[in-house]
């Protein structure tokens, strides 16, 4: 993650302050901010989500339902035969 701080009205010089209170640089100061406010952890309000609906099909499952794929070779055929149609009108 790239963070840029930039020095601007009174929140650059809390940001020094702080810095310089902590007796670590700016960089050192704000990366250990960032860490205090940033969880590796989900919020109880999702975690109680876990199970509330349905999970989605399979993609196997979804295309069980679809026929048969037609072979490739079967429609370079019917390919060709429709270009020799056209050629043929010409």
């Amino acid at each position: 993650m790239l963070v840029e701080i930039q020095k601007c009205g009174k929140g650059g010089h809390k940001a020094s302050a702080a810095a310089e209170s902590a007796h670590v640089s700016k960089s050192k100061s704000v990366t250990g901010m960032i860490k205090e406010k940033v969880t590796t952890e989900w919020p109880e309000s999702i975690v109680r989500l876990a199970g509330a609906w349905k999970d989605l099909s399979l993609a196997e499952e979804e295309r069980a339902n679809l026929g048969q794929d037609v072979e490739r070779a079967a429609l370079q055929a019917t390919h060709e035969a429709v270009a020799k149609r056209e050629m043929d009108r010409r």
